[in-house]
């Protein structure tokens, strides 16, 4: 090429560097000019709530899977983003049972909602409910006066025909009527037995779970092999009852005599005229109030997402234990079939107490994402959490430092997670 080509193709090109316009590099969008205060702080970087103008999403939420065949994977998002997951969770028992080694399964929900922006830091929440388990150890007692063949049963619990007290027509109007005749509900004939009975309850496990927390994250630069790492750190609020329950039923003779449940073949049925059932019950609220910090990692491989994530909290545990004792005594004239209580009193006997605790405890996940589109995965993974001594549990005020394990299976499907 001559000196005179170059010559004129370097003029060209100058020329047309002078004619194009200026750009500029992409940054957040604002209503307004960004503040920042004297000290140099940008209010953008902690505040929990971002501009919904500030995400120009296109919308196309279920276009084709952007990933590489190679493992490279598309660029990290931003934006909102969002995740539901169905749990199935071992919890284990509480220490005063004597199977306190075994736990049992459970079924709740998980929650999350958050935002990343261009700059690489964001907020999210997310929102625990785990509903259980249920688990009671549950006998039959048959009731000294067994049968009343003026409660009309035909299988239908809706329906009960009181003894002078009329039909009950339906849930609502049977339970009134009972209520208004001084005759407890479990003076009906059992539908399944056909006669009258006490169902006799031992808790074993049962819990209810709620959590909610609120974190501030950041999104490191891309570590090798194309993998992220995000902490974050925020305040986290755990409710966790736990329900305590031991029922005990009792025949007396016609002189005051306990007997118990099961009488002596010796003792005439004639002289078993009276029952006591008592049903203790004890509610364990355990309100933890505090902080966490943790990370999450996680790697587009093709199609799928793996990630990891790992919590820390310290908790302050306030708590508070409601019991009740409620006590059901019925007299009888005489027993055998048809013969109608002479008398029911019933009694119920409050107390409450409150104590406060610390509670340290951590949770580990490890989740696999498969991208059906390129906003939407289904996902998998297990998930454990550990609260540390500080739990009341059962109905002993002075034992609330107990120890609580739950981990389990996930699954559920997440949105530009």
């Amino acid at each position: 090429m001559s000196l005179r080509q170059i010559t004129a193709s370097l003029a060209t090109i100058v020329a047309l560097s002078l004619l194009v316009p200026q750009l500029h590099a992409q940054h957040e969008i604002h209503r307004g000019l960004p503040v920042i205060d004297p000290d140099g702080n940008n209010p953008d970087l902690w505040h929990p709530f971002v501009d919904t103008t500030a995400f120009p999403h296109d919308f196309q939420f279920f276009a084709p899977a952007e990933f590489g065949e190679f493992g490279g994977g598309p660029e990290p998002t931003t934006g909102w983003f969002g995740a539901a997951d169905r749990l199935y969770i071992y919890m284990t028992r509480p220490e005063a049972e004597p199977t306190h080694t075994e736990g049992d399964f459970t079924w709740g929900n998980r929650f999350t909602v958050g935002y990343m922006s261009p700059e690489n830091h964001g907020w999210f929440g997310e929102l625990w409910h785990i509903n259980g388990p249920n688990y009671y150890n549950v006998t039959e007692a048959e009731r000294v006066n067994l049968l009343q063949t003026a409660d009309v049963i035909n299988g239908d619990p809706d329906n009960v025909d009181l003894r002078g007290g009329g039909g009950g027509g339906g849930g609502g109007g049977g339970a009134n009527a009972i209520a208004n005749q001084g005759v407890p509900r479990s003076d009906m004939n059992n539908v399944l037995s056909q006669d009258r009975r006490y169902f006799i309850r031992d808790s074993v496990n049962v819990a209810d779970l709620s959590s909610f927390e609120l974190n501030k994250s950041f999104r490191w630069k891309p570590l090798h092999y194309g993998s992220h790492f995000e902490p974050f750190f925020g305040f986290r609020y755990i409710k966790y009852q736990d329900f305590w329950e031991q029922d005990t039923y009792t025949r007396i003779t016609d002189l005051g005599v306990p007997v118990g449940q099961v009488p002596p073949l010796t003792i005439d049925p004639g002289d078993l005229q009276n029952e006591q059932f008592d049903q203790l019950t004890s509610r364990f609220d355990n309100h933890m109030v505090g902080g966490q910090f943790g990370a999450r990692w996680y790697k587009h491989k093709g199609r799928w997402n793996l990630s990891g994530e790992i919590r820390a909290f310290l908790f302050s545990n306030f708590q508070f234990q409601q019991t009740l004792l409620a006590s059901e005594l019925t007299f009888y004239d005489a027993t055998g079939t048809d013969e109608a209580p002479e008398g029911v009193f019933l009694r119920n006997t409050f107390s409450n107490a409150n104590a406060t605790e610390l509670v340290f405890g951590g949770e580990v996940r490890a989740q696999a994402a498969y991208e059906v589109t390129r906003d939407v995965a289904i996902r998998v993974g297990i998930t454990f959490t550990e609260f540390g001594k500080g739990i009341g549990r059962g109905n002993n005020i002075n034992a609330n430092d107990e120890h609580v394990t739950l981990f389990g299976t996930t699954f559920g499907i997440d949105f530009r997670r």
